[in-house]
């Protein structure tokens, strides 16, 4: 049974539990080395999302992934470089192809593989009382393995409880460290392409983990269900005639019969299409309507052939490969006939998605235009005309979780605002 949707106006975590949770990041703001917060912190502090905190995961500019790690170490002692080999979930992102292959951004990061890094809390072990807002464990990726530009700033968001209680510093501390409001946060439509980019196009560039995948499609779930859908209502039927009756359309022999209403998208979620990029708009279209695709290679070679057009239109040049990656589907190696363990070699001589035609190194932007005006996630909405055609709560979670295959949450929401992991 799943617990009745809690929609928030502002997120669970106070100023001061958020400022706790982020302080292990400061270094990098110290080092000006951009930082953009993301997975479920940027669920949580931005997106009104009442989930619970697991890994911190945090992205930076692909060359600056090793200054990063230093900054973070030398600010913070008790952070130490983990084995994330060891981690399930993570080992796509700790071995690239040969130092190859795919991830890779196509904005203007250039392309690549950066192995993410893995950092562990050395003394969260020995506290009495652990603190469930201190990162036990801290994993910087490289912008190019979620396909993300850190240059645009249209891309990010800034957190506007920082913005409203910037009094809550002390003059001391204001002057001892830098704010917490130059922390950024990827804006709906950045985090929606970050997931169906890295699902589509994965690190490795010809298979995905499937906890990895798991992991992206709950992320993006939840932020559909809580932040984007009204209500966990992403459609609305076509309105009735003036007479009140159901729309009649001409069948095959020209009779009036009455057709079936087609469901329209909510305007929330039309302007949230509109800001992603255009090859990843069909897939969640999709998720919005509850349609699975008909064909999953046809809908990989489709969202190729916009994102070639796209890339086209900026100059860049991308080769659709031969068969589109599939997350359904064996491995290439495989399905190519080839049976065997894939070897370094095999993934070295793998087929790189992105081939651009020359590198663009981002102009110099003026202070002004780099920074983001503070983002506002939009407020549940008041009851209104489609109200009553919002599915229910167990449904509209259930519709989505059908969709994405997903196996039971690992988490509930209680209705006292508490939450407790379920195993």
């Amino acid at each position: 049974m799943y617990p009745q949707l809690r929609l928030l106006k502002e997120s669970l975590s106070s100023p001061q539990q958020q400022r706790d949770r982020l302080r292990s990041a400061l270094p990098l703001i110290r080092a000006n080395i951009p930082c953009i917060i993301w997975a479920e912190d940027a669920l949580n502090f931005v997106h009104r999302v009442p989930t619970l905190l697991f890994d911190q995961q945090l992205i930076v500019p692909s060359n600056q992934v090793d200054a990063a790690v230093d900054a973070i170490c030398a600010g913070c002692p008790d952070y130490l470089v983990g084995t994330i080999e060891l981690d399930s979930r993570w080992k796509d992102l700790a071995n690239g192809p040969g130092g190859g292959g795919g991830g890779g951004d196509d904005d203007g990061n250039g392309a690549g593989f950066t192995p993410s890094v893995l950092l562990v809390n050395s003394n969260s072990n020995s506290r009495s009382t652990p603190n469930y807002f201190i990162p036990t464990r801290i994993i910087i990726h490289a912008a190019s393995t979620f396909h993300f530009n850190v240059d645009d700033p249209s891309r990010t968001c800034a957190n506007p409880l920082f913005l409203d209680n910037d009094g809550d510093h002390t003059e001391a501390q204001a002057s001892s460290s830098p704010s917490y409001d130059a922390f950024r946060y990827p804006t709906p439509a950045a985090f929606c392409d970050i997931v169906i980019d890295t699902i589509h196009e994965p690190p490795l560039g010809d298979s995905i983990n499937k906890e990895l995948l798991e992991h992206l499609k709950l992320l993006l779930a939840h932020l559909i269900l809580y932040t984007i859908a009204d209500e966990g209502c992403t459609t609305f039927p076509e309105p009735d005639d003036d007479d009140g009756r159901a729309p009649r359309r001409a069948g095959p022999n020209m009779d009036m019969t009455p057709q079936v209403k087609p469901l329209k998208i909510i305007p929330a979620c039309e302007k949230l299409l509109e800001e992603m990029k255009e090859e990843n708009r069909p897939f969640l279209r999709r998720i919005f309507r509850h349609n699975l695709p008909p064909n999953r290679e046809e809908e990989c070679r489709e969202r190729m052939l916009i994102k070639q057009e796209r890339l086209k239109r900026l100059g860049q040049t991308y080769i659709v490969p031969a068969i589109p990656f599939n997350p359904d589907r064996v491995p290439m190696d495989e399905a190519h006939g080839n049976t065997s363990v894939p070897t370094d070699e095999t993934r070295r001589n793998a087929p790189v998605h992105v081939h651009e035609a020359h590198h663009h190194h981002p102009m110099p932007v003026d202070e002004a235009q780099r920074s983001p005006p503070p983002y506002s996630a939009p407020s549940p909405s008041t009851p209104r005309e489609i109200a009553s055609t919002s599915t229910p709560w167990e449904t509209a979670i259930t519709k989505f979780k059908n969709f994405f295959k997903l196996p039971s949450p690992r988490y509930d929401i209680q209705g006292t605002g508490d939450a407790e992991r379920r195993l």
